[in-house]
């Protein structure tokens, strides 16, 4: 998917670098056959209760539109913790992109351990702007527990390839545990290569529901 930076890549190239930005959920566009994504990061509250979170994504593309990964996150204080593999499959209309997929896993949230299944949909679409090419999207998952409770979550993003070849991403975050308030979020980030298909994300994200912040560092690799 990358060739000598980011700057050569095309929208849709783009959009896949980004499967995973936080806790996330990825986009509509396909990874490619044969070809793989990890991310790691670490999110910490700036508040003085606020703990680290670890979140770890991989995929890898079966063939042009099939994709399989592992979507995974850890509080490293409560032990609150999510795993999910997953399957997705991914189709175009013209210009859009879009996806629709289905994990299994557990959830631990409060000390309990349920059986998870996670269905989702996605959307996408490239542009070019006076400031650039970038692009839009639209992730949504729903994941539904053993004991008939869920945990909601949507995202939107929006982002710029910069004239200097990094990533300008702002992406608005919802979610709702169905025992729990609703929670939105903006979490803007920038990405930059570090060395060759090594590259380093930095981020900061402001909870409106609770009036708190936090930092992320993260490091993806493509292979």
């Amino acid at each position: 998917m990358f060739r000598s930076g980011l700057s050569t890549l095309s929208c849709a190239s783009i959009l896949w670098v980004l499967a995973y930005s936080g806790a996330a959920t990825a986009g509509a566009w396909p990874r490619g056959e044969g070809k793989s994504f990890l991310s790691f990061s670490i999110d910490q509250g700036l508040s003085s209760d606020g703990s680290p979170y670890a979140s770890l994504f991989y995929e890898y593309g079966v063939n042009e539109r099939l994709t399989l990964g592992i979507d995974a996150g850890r509080n490293l204080t409560s032990g609150n913790q999510f795993s999910i593999a997953f399957a997705r499959s991914s189709f175009s209309k013209g210009p859009n992109q879009f996806a629709y997929e289905l994990g299994v896993g557990t959830d631990k949230n409060g000390g309990e351990t349920k059986a998870a299944l996670r269905p989702g949909l996605s959307w996408g679409r490239g542009y070019t702007a006076s400031w650039g090419d970038g692009w839009l999207g639209v992730e949504s998952t729903y994941m539904f527990l053993e004991d008939g409770s869920g945990l909601g979550k949507l995202d939107s993003t929006f982002g710029v390839n910069n004239a200097n070849g990094a990533l300008t991403i702002i992406q608005l975050q919802y979610s709702k545990r169905s025992d729990q308030d609703s929670s939105i979020a903006i979490a803007p980030s920038y990405v930059f290569e570090a060395r060759p298909n090594v590259y380093i994300e930095t981020g900061i994200a402001y909870q409106f529901s609770s009036s708190t912040a936090s930092v992320k560092l993260g490091i993806w690799s493509q292979f």
